[in-house]
């Protein structure tokens, strides 16, 4: 084992990792804009969605926001966040060392 985070440990899909990187700040910025994850956000929860290749890239949304640490346990407690992918690809794996944790 190194001394790596969990989130650092995984293999994800390199083309729809590069297309999510394209458009991961402003999007997040948006979320950051409705207060998604502060206290008092008038939103009671966040649904990240998508069908087929939408799907892959909800995936590697919610992964990303987890790897920057902007998705937290306390950002889930304030406002509880959901993927629902429909047909999405396979799009992560776990490395052995992540497997054994």
């Amino acid at each position: 084992y190194t001394d790596k985070k969990i989130v650092d440990l995984v293999s994800v899909h390199g083309g729809l990792f590069s297309a999510l990187k394209a458009q991961f700040e402003p999007i997040l910025n948006t979320l950051k804009g409705f207060r998604i994850g502060d206290q008092g956000c008038a939103y009671k929860r966040l649904i990240i969605g998508g069908h087929g290749f939408g799907g892959g890239l909800a995936i590697l949304f919610g992964y990303e926001m987890i790897r920057q640490g902007w998705l937290t346990t306390e950002t889930l407690e304030r406002t509880p966040v959901s993927i629902v992918t429909f047909g999405a690809p396979p799009v992560m794996a776990c490395s052995y060392d992540c497997a054994i944790q």
